[in-house]
Parts: C-alpha cells; structure tokens; sequence
C-alpha cells in the first residue's frame, strides 16, 4: 500500500481499508485543488463514517482550505455536540481538542465571536506547555498548526493573547517566540513524520524573520531532495511548493532575480509531476494558481490594464474552485479597476463597485465570513465614499450589518467600525454624533490589538526594526525590515481627517520619540529646548526627562507650535522655520527605537499640522502661503514608501494654494497688479489640482476645484475690467468660457449626487440631501455662474438671458422638488405613452422593480441596488420620454416645452417670475435679479434697483420691529410697499394684464408681499395683483409636481368631502374665537359638511379625517419656531388636547399622505412662514402639505386677526362656489383667480396689513367633480 499523504493517519485505525482508500483519495483531491471531487467522495463514498474522526477532520480540512467557515463551523459543532450528548465520548482525546480548536476558529470568522478562540488558547497553553517537540503526535501537530493561525488572528483583533502563547510548542533551549515551530519540525524530521513536517513548515515559515525565510526554505528543500523514501511524482509535488515558498521569500527580500528564478523552477517541476501523474488539466491546481496570483502581485506596479486583465482571468478560476485566495484575487481585480477609473461614470468605475458587490455576496453567502466582510468592507467605504452621497449610503449599510450581526464582539473590527463611523461625522459636520461613536471608540480600544500588519507575531531576527541597519538611507529600497511598519501606517489611516485625533497622536509620539532618543544620545538637550520651546534654566539629567514625561499632548503641542524659541531666533528667520529644521535634522537621524521611514513620517504630520494652524489662526496670507509650500518640499525629500503614501495629499494642497491667493485677492486693493499676480497664481494652482486630482481618479475634488477655477475665472475678469485700457473683449470672453465650462462639469457631478441620493420622499432623505447641498456647497454654483454671466460682453443677449434663467431655475428647491418628484404618480397620459413604447416600459418597469426591491431586501443590500438604480436612471434619460420623469424626481428645472404644456393646460398666458440675489464678486451688496419667461418668448433679466440689504431692512421695519407702527399711526401718505416697489415693476413692461404670475422669491423675499406692492394700473396706484392673477412657488421645477397632481385629481375623481376646522381654544368673550367659530360654522354649512370645532377640533382628528378630503380648511393659530422649521405646528390646543398632544408640526405633515391634487386653506397666524437659507433649500408648514399631496394651498406670511381670516375666507369660498357652479359636469375652477377675487373683496374692508399677509402656493387648477351637493 502506498505510503499515506494525510496528516492525521493515527486516526485511521478506526476505518477499514476500503474507507482509508476513499479517504487518501479525498485528501489528494483536497491537496491538488480539486475540492468539488472530493467533497463528492466524503459526502458519498463516507456518508456512513460521516461522524468518524478522521472523515471529520478531513470535512474540516476541505472547508478550511476553501474558507468556508460556516461549512466549517457546522460540521464540527454537529460532532462536537453529539459528543456532549452521548456522555461517553472523551472530549480530551487529541482529535475532539483539535476538533473544538477548529470550531473556535470558525467561530472567530463566521460568528464574529472571539470567546470561543480565547478560551481555546487557554487550554492549549494549558495541555501543551510542558510536552516536548519530541513527544507531540500527529494530531498535536496538526492542533499546533491551526493554533499558530488562531493565535494570529486573535492577536490581530485583540489584546486578549497572553505574551507566552508564542512559546507552544515549547523551545528545546532559549524561549524565543515560534521558535518551537522549528524545533518541533525538526524533531519531525528526525523521526520520518515528513508529511506533518511539511505541512508544520507552511506555518512555520510566516512566523520566521523575513531575512530567514529563504535559507529555512533552501535547507527544507535540500532535504527533500535527498529524501529517498519519496517517489518521483511525490518528490516533484513537495518541490513545487518549497520553490514557491522560496521565490515568494526572495521577493520579499527584493531579490528579484532569485525569486525569478526559483519560481522557474517551481514551474518546470510543476510541468513534470503533471507528465508523471498523468495530469491534464494544470489551470486548477493549487499550486499553479498561487504562482498566478505572487506573479499578479507583481503586475500591480506595472500596466494598469494588463493587470485589471489577468486578474479577472484568474478570478473567474479561482471562483470557479473556491481557491483559498479568491477574495484576495476580488480585491486586487477591484484595485486595478480603481487605478483605471478615471472618470465617475467610466465602466472600470463600475465594474470596481461590481467586483466589491460579488465579493460581498461571496464572503457572506459563500465563505460566511462576517468577520472579513465588515473588514474589507470598511476599507471600501474609506477609498471609495470620496463624496457626502456616498458615505451616507456607507453608513446606511453598516448601521444595518450591526444590527443584522448583533451579537459581533471582535474588539478590533468594532473599533474600526466606531472609528469609521466617527471619521463619518466628522465629514458630515455632526458633532454630537461624532461625540457619541468617539466615546465607543475608546471603550473598544482597550480590548483593541497592541500591534497589526502582515508581520505581527514574526519573531526576532538579527536584523529587525530596532538594527541600525533600519536607519541606513538605502535600506527601505533593500530590506522593507520594520515589523512595526504596517502597524503605524494603519493607526494613521484610520484617523486620516479628524484633526484633533491627528493632532493627540503626533504629540505623544513626538513626546515619546524625544524622550527615547535622549536615553541613547540620538538628540541633544539644545535641541530639544528649540524644539519644544523651552527656557535654558530647564533641569538636567532626570529631572529634565521628568519634566519632559510631565508635559500633556496639549501643552506640548502649544509649545512646538505657538512658543516662543529660545534661544532667540537668528536674522531673518521664523520661529517655525529653525524649529523645522531641528525637527527635520533630529528625525533624519538613525534611531534604535523608530524606524526612518516612520520618523519621516511623522516630520510630514508635524509639518500639516503647522499649516492646519496657521490657516486657522490670524496669520498673514504671505506665511500661511509659505507654510503650505513647505509642505511640497517636504513631501518632495521623503523616502519613496512614505512618498507614495503621502502623496495623495498634493493635490488638496495645490487647493489650499488656490484658497490663499482668492484670500490674498479679495483682501488687498482690488485694481493692483498684485491681485492680479495673486489670481494669476491662483489660476495654477486649480489647474494642477484638477490634473493630479484626475490623475488619482478623484471626481469629487475635480469637481470642486472645478467651481474653485470657475471662481477665479469671475475673479479676473472684475479685475481686468478695472484694468483702464488693459481690457481685451476676447481675453473677457475667454475667462468667462472656460468658466461656465468648469461650472457645468461641476453641476453635472453635483447633480449626479443629488440624484443618487433621491431614494425616497421620506423626509429624512430630505434631510440628508440638504445636508450634501451644504456641506458639499453644491449651491455656489449656480451663484458664480451669474457673477460669470454678468460680467464683460456678452455675444447674444438672448443667449445670456437663457443661460441666466437656467442657472438661477438649478438653484431653487431643488431638494424638496427631488423629495415630492419621488412621490408623485404619473398621470395616465405620460402612462400611456411610456406603455407604448417597448423600450420605455422595459426601462421603466425594472426602475420600478429595483425600488420595490429596495424596500423589501435586507437593509444590508439597499448599498447595492440603489448605486443599481443609480446608473438604470442615467440609462433612462437617454430616452426622451423617460427623462421627463427622471426630470421630476430629480427636482430639474422647467424645460420649454414642460412651459408650453402648463401654458395649455391653462387656457391662458403664464409667466415664471425669478428673483435671485446674486452676491458681490469683491464687497458689495450684490445684485437682485428678477427674471421672465413664457412659453415661445426669450427669458428676460432685469437689474433691480433695490438690494438685498434694503428689502431685509424693510423686513425688520414692518414685520420683525417692535416698535412696527399700524396703518392709522402711520396714516395713509405711504404705503408699506412704497419703499420696496421696484421689486415688481418691471412686470409692468414684461407681462399682460390678466396674465397667470407664478412668483419665485429668493432668500428674504420669501417673507415679502410682492403681489401686494402698488404699480400703476389705469393711472391709478393699485396692488399687483389687481392686475394679475398670482401664485407662488418655491421653485418653478414644484410646479410640475403640482400641475402632475392636480391632474391626478381629475383622473381618478373623487368627492370633495370637504374638512373644515376651527382649533382655536373656546372662549365665547374672545372676538377673535368667536369670529372664527362663526366662519367655520357657516362655511360648513355653505360646503354642505359638518363643521368640527372645540373638543372634535383636534390633532387626531385631522390627521385622521385630512386625508380622506380634497378641500380643507382650518382656522386655527400656527406657531412658527426660528430655529428649527420642522417644529413649525399647527395648534390644536383645547381642552382635551393641550401641550405636545395637540401640536400637529410639519415634521408630522410631511408623513401624512393627502389625496393627490387636493387643497389646504391654513388660515393662521405665520402659516406660510418658511426656512430661508443661502442655497434657498425651504422647510415649513406649505412645504410640507406640498409634499404630501396638495396641488394647492392659501396660507399667511404673518400674524392676522380672526376677524380678517374669517372674512377673507367667506370671500373666498364664495367664489369658489361660483366658478363651481359654473360646471355641473365637473371641471378646473381656478383657484388663483378666486384668490385675487377675494383679496379684491377684502381689501375694501381690512387693513391693508391683513390681506397682503395671504397668499397661495402651488398650481391654480383645482378639479372639482360633476353631480355633487
């Protein structure tokens, strides 16, 4: 019988010869590669020794070489708990020890459960600490070898390994770590166990010095070859792996043409055992794919696209096989998919998220390795979440993996979690947030590990991170020796963004360095005066060291950064600047305590933060500029390693550059040619940004700087035009071209975000997408392309009138428009017509497929399929008929035909008034706007004569002040309005009377009351809208939406059933609640529904009743809330429902679902108050009704009496009952016109302070069925 090639053959003796054949024959399978063939042979050639040992181990050995750790876990702990069960069974047998030691190591992966592993370790310590090498059997090697790995893995996660883990097996002579690894494989050796040798070596070997690997692997291949007991074919198997082990050994020496040359030679021997066991097919064995994938690592630095290319071969192999390194071969097809993406919608970007979503899918359903997903995951979200969008998606999933995967307890994965969740708000500008994930941070890092990176746990060698060989300048391009080196880079990662982690960390280093570097005379005590500022009466000896060891990370930041030098400062120099350089010579120093690369490092982290500082501090513009410069040089002087790590920082810096010089320009006088050197400056600085930006793949900075360059461009045009004689039209004309370009490639990718991000009409996604428009500062856009668009010539100014009205359309509401677009319902017309069409409704089906999914699926999976829907959208606007839809989800402004439907549907002219406020481009004011436009017509633009400081002003004299007189102390010589009426005249000359007006204010004029400002009307002073029917809106893009639901409405006619309501508190002596009970009772009556008032007039029941009305009514108080529009409320305060209980606010609103194309008249004090923000993003009440359905609404803009609303609105209702009884088959009544009717009415009555507070939102066509009392 041939000689057995299992490790656990002492087990056998329980089989018979039938099933050790089968079960040899199993273990070949699993050696060679050919896993499926195998699995097929234990699961149907020993189905009946399924519960024996030695099949056992072998299950657990071929789900392990397949890291298949929930197979793994399952097929022991079914043994395990058998065992327990049967009671007679002995648990301290070697095979059931190494049985729970595997289950702990599943355990540890696909539980994400380290007890399990801690306690194993225990008890190997336990059992194995005084047996020695030459003692341990076959089976104790084995649980040696899987010890080794869950001692690495547990060392990596945790602190919980004790120091003497290291010393099983125990050392024959001195207790070096791991050194019995290799005492034990010899003492193998020596008693002919080659098999376990073998086997004991693969572990063995990465736990040895680097420098040591390759003798260890010559001295074993030696030995095999003179092993004569080995057949050919067994011989050239061994030989293949020990020549991979040793080219990889080379390599990691950077001997080259040695590692060339031994895996030469592993591919010839490879080729021979395939001749001698008749072998066909080499693409699956193991060790051809291991050559494949060391050979692919290698690519990594060479041709992007072959490299993207081989990885993808070998990938689809080894998924093929199930290949131990089939994630590591997913992450390296995904790096070269990255390095290839240069653009945000380029295919390499793409397949880059495909290739994580596969790897996802494969290590959670496949391998079950929970551990290694959040793992490889997080390092994702930390390269590719480079834009707010994303890193909220990025949040979203690992919120939901921790709550699916409760139960996770592996210290250092949730320590990088809480850090990545912190580094997250931070970006997000969330600080209680931030707070709250920083304390989980440091509750986790005392369990954390001590040490990480690929040579933890190696042991010592004479050459090591502490040789004076690690200082030699040369020795990082030879030797890569510092087993601390990985460790230190990745704690830096991991707080890469938060300033103050950054700032903590390079302190007690700094601090930690000085003091280990005095004790061996590697820095001298002048030095370290200069470097921390200290005066020359500082103590010697201990006492000097103890005052060191005293100083807090604070006080020695403030010393190194903002003390005073002593001694004094040579001529000419800066403080700073002989301070670098003493740091800069120090750390430059070979060191027995830190390796040069990291010592570099840190002089790097010391010299941003300098600048940090300096830009946050009041330093001239010069030295802030100088700061950042030195930045470059240092960068520039670094080692090549920690070149390559530093050196994606250059391009932010050449932003920084470009931010100073705008500073410096906007600062000094601005006619001086040192602005224009500055700008100049400036213009390079963005250019160079955007380049290596673009080299790197970066599209979110590409398209700041982008905005930034575009700003510049406005910069200099102002100054050219103050340049006498200088100015060239062309040079003009240029400037602005190249600016608008910039603008339009940022708003292509701004805009990308914001539709990546409407997932939904909740408004927490509301939320969100206001957020990304602020912190994103997406909203400057359109800003600086009006001051581009004002600026110098223009070649058509019908042209810059119609870039104008589309840049100022993109800066209104565009979130709420995203927000009510997603949750609107098509009319049946635009359904029909996509139904026609095969493409259309195939493209438009699956869009509505992938949002059902994303309702349904696990929360974990929403990450993928919304990037999904992301990318089928932007296939849908390549269809004409979808992009109308796309268009209303995505808040789009108007287009001209979307103006000519509304114009039809209208049956009469409508125009889009605009206002906008355009900011100075140096100091000023700025500029109020107001535009024109209407369907076959060019957009107009107008300069208004009064600023945005003057109507702000008006605001606080007549509505804000507490001293606001009324009409009869001011008397009737001046209106109000006087002071503010160019705002509308220039619609004297733009539009008709009778004309449909749809006003969109800007900023403060939200709060005024344009249709209420006098123009002249038939030689007579009268309000505007006497003339014209007006309503409002906060962007033109909403009046789709509502135009879409007030058509709805007419689709699928339904009752009125009218809901009207009076929540002001009971008190039959109040004129105003009686004024208003006696309103509502009547238009109750009028309507034909029975009025709710008192202790019915409640919360409850309006949220109850409002969404079965499509006309609704209330008169009530409203209270508007400054500081958070969300807590605006309507109040239905009686006696029942006092307090919070009876306070509907709009957060609430905004979840109610009224039908669509209904209509909510708010008669309170302050209803139509709304948030006003620089990037006209609006939140309240109105917006919020909008949102949940109503085409329409009338609301205030300020207090008004009972009396006043319950006049205005037995107006208005009376009207409305005219034009509906003008249409006893049902039809459109026009609310506009009966608003303007009844404020008309009431003007004659009331103060002109109490109408011109009303006003109406929305679109003005209002369905109204047939055949109704």
């Amino acid at each position: 019988m041939k000689p057995f090639l299992g490790v656990n053959t002492s087990l056998y003796h329980s089989l018979n010869l039938q099933s050790i054949e089968f079960l040899e024959r199993a273990v070949t399978l699993t050696e060679q590669g050919a896993y499926e063939k195998a699995q097929v042979i234990l699961d149907r050639d020993l189905a009946s020794q399924r519960l024996n040992s030695a099949v056992v181990l072998a299950r657990a050995e071929l789900a392990l070489k397949q890291l298949k750790y929930g197979v793994l876990y399952r097929t022991l702990d079914e043994v395990l708990t058998t065992a327990s069960n049967a009671g007679d069974w002995d648990l301290d047998a070697s095979e059931y020890r190494l049985m729970r030691l595997l289950r702990a190591f599943a355990a540890f992966s696909h539980k994400a459960d380290i007890n399990p592993a801690v306690e194993e370790i225990g008890r190997a310590r336990d059992w194995l600490k005084a047996v020695p090498v030459s003692d341990y059997t076959d089976i104790q090697v084995n649980y040696v070898r899987k010890y080794v790995l869950l001692v690495l893995f547990t060392s990596l996660s945790s602190n919980y390994v004790p120091d003497d883990a290291s010393l099983i097996p125990k050392p024959s002579h001195d207790l070096v770590a791991w050194q019995g690894l290799t005492d034990l494989r010899q003492s193998l050796l020596g008693r002919g166990m080659l098999n376990e040798a073998i086997a004991l070596f693969k572990v063995e070997r990465s736990r040895l010095p680097v420098l040591e690997r390759a003798d260890a692997s010559l001295s074993f291949l030696s030995h095999i070859e003179r092993h004569v007991s080995l057949t050919e074919e067994r011989s050239a198997w061994l030989l293949v792996e020990l020549n991979i082990y040793l080219a990889q050994s080379f390599h990691e020496r950077h001997e080259v043409e040695k590692g060339r040359i031994a895996f030469g030679k592993a591919a010839e021997l490879l080729q021979r055992w395939c001749v001698l066991s008749n072998h066909q097919d080499p693409e699956t064995l193991t060790p051809h794919l291991e050559m494949r994938l060391f050979q692919l690592r290698l690519l990594s630095h060479e041709d992007p696209v072959v490299y993207f290319n081989e990885s993808m071969k070998l990938l689809e192999i080894m998924k093929t096989c199930c290949h131990t390194s089939t994630t590591a071969c997913y992450l390296h097809a995904a790096e070269a998919a990255d390095s290839l993406a240069v653009d945000g919608v380029s295919t390499y970007r793409e397949q880059f998220f495909a290739l994580h979503q596969e790897r996802e899918a494969y290590q959670e359903r496949v391998q079950e390795n929970i551990c290694s997903l959040l793992s490889d995951q997080l390092r994702l979200f930390q390269v590719a979440t480079n834009n707010v969008t994303d890193l909220i998606k990025a949040l979203e999933w690992v919120d939901h993996f921790m709550e699916k995967y409760k139960d996770f307890n592996i210290p250092g994965e949730l320590i990088n979690m809480h850090r990545f969740r912190e580094l997250a708000w931070v970006r997000l500008n969330d600080s209680e947030k931030r707070a709250r994930e920083r304390t989980e941070v440091e509750r986790f890092t005392g369990s954390g590990a001590t040490h990480y990176g690929r040579l933890v746990g190696v042991r010592q060698s004479k050459v090591t991170s502490n040789s004076p060989l690690t200082a030699d300048p040369n020795f990082e391009s030879e030797f890569p020796l510092d087993i601390d080196e990985d460790q230190f880079y990745r704690e830096w990662t991991r707080i890469d963004g938060d300033i103050d982690a950054t700032q903590l960390k390079a302190m007690q280093l700094t601090q930690q360095w000085i003091l280990n570097d005095i004790e061996y005379g590697v820095i001298q005590k002048d030095e370290v005066l200069i470097i921390l500022g200290l005066p020359d009466q500082s103590g010697t000896g201990d006492r000097f060291v103890g005052e060191l060891e005293s100083l807090s990370p604070e006080s020695t930041f403030a010393r190194i950064f903002r003390q005073g030098i002593n001694p004094a400062a040579p001529v000419g120099k800066s403080l700073w600047e002989i301070r670098f350089s003493c740091l800069k010579s120090w750390l430059s120093r070979p060191s027995l305590r830190s390796a040069r690369n990291s010592r570099q490092f840190l002089l790097m982290i010391l010299q941003e933060l300098r600048e940090h500082d300096v830009a946050h501090s009041q330093v001239p513009l010069d030295e802030q500029v100088l700061e950042i410069e030195r930045c470059f040089t240092t960068l520039e002087n670094l080692p090549p390693r920690v070149k390559e790590i530093v050196a994606m920082k250059a391009p932010i810096w050449h932003g920084y550059l470009a931010r100073r010089y705008i500073s410096f320009a906007t600062s000094a006088e601005f006619g001086s040619d040192q602005v224009g050197v500055a700008l100049e400056k400036a213009e390079e600085q963005c250019h160079q940004s955007i380049k290596q930006h673009q080299e790197m793949g970066d599209v979110v900075h590409i398209a700041f700087m982008q905005r930034t360059s575009a700003e510049v461009c406005a910069l200099r045009i102002h100054w050219l035009l103050r340049q006498p004689g200088k100015v060239l039209s062309t040079e003009l004309s240029k400037l602005q071209g190249a600016g608008l370009r910039d603008l339009e490639k940022a708003e292509s990718f701004f805009s990308s975000r914001h539709q990546e991000s409407a997932w939904s009409s909740n408004l927490e996604d509301l939320e969100a997408r206001d957020k990304i428009n602020l912190l994103e500062s997406s909203w400057k856009v359109p800003l600086i392309a009006l001051q581009l668009l004002r600026a110098g010539d223009f070649e058509s100014e019908e042209d810059r009138g119609v870039q104008t009205w589309n840049w100022v359309q993109r800066s209104k509401a565009r979130s709420l428009a995203m927000t009510m677009g997603v949750a609107g319902i098509m009319p049946s017309t635009l359904r029909k017509e996509i139904s026609a069409s095969e493409k259309c409704r195939s493209l438009y089906d699956k869009m509505v497929s992938l949002q059902e999914q994303i309702q349904s699926v696990e929360p974990q999976q929403k990450f993928w399929l919304r990037r999904e829907l992301d990318l089928h959208i932007l296939e849908m606007r390549k269809e004409e008929l979808l992009r109308e839809v796309c268009d209303l989800w995505d808040g789009r402004p108007l287009t001209s035909s979307d103006l000519g439907r509304i114009t039809a549907i209208a049956k009469t002219p409508v125009v889009l008034v605009d206002w906008i406020h355009v900011p100075a481009v140096f100091t000023g004011d700025g500029s109020l706007l107001l535009l024109t436009a209407q369907s076959g017509r060019t957009p107009t633009v107008t300069t208004l004569e009064t600023t945005i400081v003057e109507v702000e002003k008006w605001i606080y004299n007549y509505l804000d002040s507490p001293y606001v007189q009324s009409d009869e102390e001011r008397g009737q010589s001046k209106k109000p309005t006087d002071d503010i009426s160019s705002l509308v005249e220039p619609l004297i000359a733009r539009t008709q009377p009778g004309d449909m007006l749809v006003f969109c204010p800007t900023t403060a004029l939200h709060r005024v009351p344009l249709h209420a400002i006098d123009i002249e009307i038939d030689d007579d002073l009268q309000p505007l809208i006497y003339r014209n029917p007006i309503v409002y809106s906060y962007s033109h893009s909403l009046l789709r939406i509502c135009l879409w639901n007030s058509q709805l409405a007419a689709e699928s006619p339904s009752r009125l059933n009218p809901l009207t309501m009076n929540g002001i508190p009971p008190n039959l002596e109040d004129q105003v609640y009686s004024d208003a009970r006696k309103s509502i009772e009547s238009l109750a009556q009028t309507l034909g529904t029975r009025a709710l008032l008192d202790a019915r007039a409640t919360k409850a029941m309006f949220m109850e009743s409002a969404p079965a009305s499509r006309l609704i009514h209330v008169h009530t108080h409203v209270h508007w809330h400054e500081a958070d529009a969300l807590m605006h409320h309507i109040d239905f305060s009686n006696s029942e429902s006092a307090g919070a209980a009876g306070k509907l606010t709009a957060r609430e609103v905004f979840s109610m679902s009224l039908i669509k194309g209904s209509h909510v008249s708010l008669i309170a004090c302050s209803g139509g108050r709304t948030r006003i923000d620089p990037k006209d993003a609006v939140m309240g009440l109105v917006p919020a009704l909008l949102r949940s359905g109503a085409s329409s609404t009338i609301s205030t803009l300020w207090k008004l009496p009972g009396t006043a609303g319950a006049r205005f609105a037995e107006a208005f209702y009376r009207h409305f009952l005219q034009e509906r009884e003008a249409l006893p088959d049902g039809g459109f009544v026009n609310m506009a016109k009966i608003f303007q009717l009844a404020v008309r009415e009431v003007d004659e009555v009331d103060s002109m302070r109490h109408w011109t507070s009303l006003v109406i939102h929305g679109f003005w066509s209002f369905f109204v069925p047939g055949q109704e009392t």
